[in-house]
């Protein structure tokens, strides 16, 4: 009897506490909690409530951002505050699924719902520069090539985020996504050209579209948006269930009284239904029944992305009911968007300083560069449906884990790194070498850093153990990681290796494209880096002009070149082709200990790298004189190259840049096979070359659109009227926003000569 009584008295007690609250609520300021940047949906609809709300409450209504892990720590705030009514979150429909990506800052339960403030349409944008005119495109485009496509979103989790998994998982592609800090850095990222696409709120991206710099393709909700009538819904143009309700809501923390909470639900309804809300200009926030669907709705809506995104398990097989339990996965690696920034400040010149690092200013950040190229990869790997990367060959490796040793192990196929969606990169290498990167290489986990040996091109012998053990190993952390039944990307492989791999059931696919995918836009670290390499060749054909006399050999033209090079800082002098007289046409790709005569055309090109970034830079010079025909050759290639430059422009397909290329006819081939390498262009950057390859033996096929930040070799060759002369330029080109930026300085507008003689 007395238990009964003190219970009564103490829930007597609480109802009279929560109505004595309500009837002093509120009682100082209000604080609405946004976990979004400034600009973003939710954080403007706040700024606009908050003034009505301060008019009706009769107390301060200010807005506050807390960011961070897409939305949660500003929700997880108001969690923990005082259950009074207070402290407010104003959350979009991420809410329902952000728990689920990212567990441990809030328990869903945590935070009551106080009001729905509306619903905003999205809008899928492309930039004009794009090719893309209808959905229809956008989606071709990414079913040509899985993860060529880039769409940005608002962050990890975001409601832009699941917009665009609905969208993807309902038109069947596989895309890159690099999520980013908010809605502005993701839109700036659609504007410049880096990515192709953005679900954006209508108020967003308004101007740009009536600017011409942005063109809407679709409306990912439900129905049309008023500001946007004449642009069809997703679901109208053909993709079902692609749609996402994005709403706005405010929620409290749960224990708030129940009459605070329907206080506040009145208010916030009636401040969404006011005239001065509801048509506040620039910004449309529909009324909660204009587009359909609440919490529970949203939830079931965005099940199916989210459980995409957080699960990497392979599928079962077709026609099988699998009864095992569900395998935990690990987390995948999480895309810091700083990391894969690649900080390109276009409106200040591109520096090529010095070769030490000093304390006065910034030359190369190698910590930021090794965080780009890693979350490059991570990216990559991310879009491509593969869970893990193994690679051989050793552009990717230095690449993936900034490591590298002796030039020799270029074709040796012994060391090999592995990176998987839910880890960080694993490197194999000779056991001292490992040691080496155990202390000197930070970034990586020491046991991380194996030591291995495999074939050695045959070398070790027809003993498969080497493979087996290898195999086996890596079978184990591709299980270990969450990934083992998902397939493994490869680049290059002794084939003993690749078949170990499949007596162990691992799926092996082409992981090459997917690295070259990931190498082909450059940070500012590496355009300074190519820059730096480009600016030793300028000096090192200084001295070739100077040298270039009668009684010179080809190969003491390539010893000097090949002196001043590691004079001046160079890593690996990978190879020069000195090629006069004669022996200009056709190219040989060579060099030989020919005498260099009067009147001689001859030509260079010099491959080398700094801190492994390549040239591949050719100049030609005539020797004291050059008669009408070198003139010719020398002024068509030109004509060429410049006809070729002038094209490279972001959004341009490779086709068109392969189209200023002469024919195969008009260099003396009977096909493109035959003319190949002679007049084209190559990515350039670790390896000698990357994507894009632009020809027009391949380009017709299998066109690429360029992006600021690539950079190219452009190469032009025209065989001389006489028989045996022959002009070559090649220059290094860095795609800005603007176009094509030449970074191969030595003169080439005209046929330079070599110590002229007087007349």
């Amino acid at each position: 009897m007395l238990k009964r009584v003190c219970w009564t008295a103490l829930a007597a007690a609480s109802l009279a506490s929560g109505i004595a609250a309500a009837q002093t609520f509120p009682s100082r300021t209000i604080h609405l909690v946004s976990g979004v940047t400034p600009g973003s949906a939710s954080d403007t609809t706040a700024r606009i409530v908050a003034e009505k709300l301060q008019a009706s409450l009769g107390q301060p209504v200010i807005v506050e951002n807390k960011l961070g892990v897409g939305g949660l720590i500003g929700a997880a705030y108001v969690a923990k505050a005082d259950p009074d009514g207070h402290v407010i979150s104003i959350y979009t429909s991420a809410f329902t699924v952000a728990p689920l990506l990212s567990p441990g800052p809030l328990d869903p339960k945590e935070l009551t719902p106080v009001a729905t403030l509306g619903t905003v349409p999205t809008v899928l944008v492309v930039s004009t520069a794009k090719s893309y005119k209808t959905v229809a495109d956008l989606v071709a485009a990414a079913k040509a090539k899985a993860g060529a496509v880039v769409a940005t979103t608002a962050g990890i989790g975001s409601s832009t985020h699941m917009n665009l998994e609905r969208f993807r998982i309902a038109a069947g592609i596989e895309v890159l996504h690099v999520p980013m800090k908010g809605a502005p850095d993701a839109l700036t990222e659609v504007l410049t050209g880096r990515a192709d696409f953005y679900f954006a709120l209508p108020f967003q991206v308004g101007p740009q579209v009536k600017e011409g710099k942005l063109r809407a393709l679709a409306v990912g909700s439900p129905k049309r948006s008023a500001l946007f009538p004449d642009v069809p819904t997703t679901l109208e143009a053909g993709y079902p269930n692609s749609d996402y309700n994005f709403w706005i809501g405010a929620l409290v923390a749960s224990r708030t009284p129940r009459d605070i909470v329907l206080r506040l639900n009145k208010e916030f309804n009636a401040a969404v239904n006011s005239p001065e809300v509801r048509d506040q200009e620039g910004v449309r926030v529909e009324r909660p029944a204009d587009q359909g669907g609440g919490h529970q709705s949203q939830l079931e809506r965005t099940a199916g992305a989210a459980a995409w995104h957080t699960s990497r398990s392979a599928k079962s097989s077709p026609g099988k009911k699998s009864m095992a339990k569900p395998k935990k996965t690990a987390e995948p690696k999480i895309i810091r968007p700083d990391d894969i920034d690649p900080h390109h400040d276009w409106k200040r010149p591109l520096q090529a300083p010095g070769h030490t690092q000093v304390d006065f200013e910034e030359r190369i950040n190698f910590r930021r560069l090794h965080d780009y190229r890693l979350a490059r990869v991570r990216a990559a790997l991310a879009a491509s449906g593969l869970g893990a990367l193994l690679s051989f060959d050793q552009h990717n490796i230095r690449y993936t884990t900034s490591t590298v040793i002796g030039e020799w192990a270029r074709d040796k196929l012994t060391r090999y790194s592995l990176l998987t969606g839910n880890g960080d990169p694993y490197i194999w290498d000779f056991g001292s070498a490992a040691k080496h990167h155990r202390l000197y290489a930070p970034w990586l986990h020491v046991d991380h850093c194996k030591a291995g040996l495999l074939g050695l091109r045959g070398a070790v012998g027809g003993d498969i153990t080497l493979f087996r053990e290898a195999a086996t190993e890596i079978k184990a952390i591709l299980d270990a990681e969450g990934v083992g039944d998902m397939p493994l990307g490869l680049d290059v492989v002794e084939p003993p290796m690749l078949f170990e791999l499949q007596k162990l059931g691992i799926e092996v696919r082409d992981g090459q494209q997917v690295m070259l995918q990931a190498r082909e836009v450059k940070n500012l670290d590496e355009l300074t880096l190519l820059n730096m390499a480009s600016a030793m060749v300028d000096g090192v054909y200084q001295d070739i002009a100077e040298a270039l006399k009668p009684g010179v050999k080809e190969s003491e033209i390539v010893a000097l070149a090949t002196s001043r090079l590691y004079q001046m800082g160079s890593d690996c002098v990978e190879a020069i082709n000195s090629i006069s007289g004669e022996r200009c046409s056709p190219h040989p790709h060579n060099f030989t200990d020919r005498l260099i005569r009067p009147g001689d055309q001859a030509f260079f090109d010099i491959i080398q790298s700094f801190m492994g970034y390549r040239t591949c830079y050719y100049r030609t010079f005539n020797v004291g004189r050059a008669t009408a025909p070198q003139r010719t050759a020398y002024r068509k290639a030109r004509e060429w190259m410049d006809k070729a430059i002038d094209l490279l422009k972001p959004g341009i397909s490779s086709d068109k840049i392969a189209r200023a290329f002469p024919e195969a006819k008009e260099i003396g081939f009977a096909s493109e096979m035959e003319a190949f390498g002679l007049n084209f262009c190559h990515g350039l950057g670790l390896g000698l070359h990357e994507r894009p390859l632009i020809s027009r033996l391949t380009s017709f096929k299998e066109p690429i659109e360029l992006k600021a930040g690539m950079v190219f070799a452009v190469e032009t060759y025209c065989p001389a009227s006489d028989g045996i002369s022959a002009a070559r330029i090649e220059e290094e080109v860095i795609l800005t926003p603007e176009g094509a930026k030449i970074i191969s300085l030595y003169p080439a507008e005209e046929l330079p000569i070599a110590n002229p003689y007087r007349s």
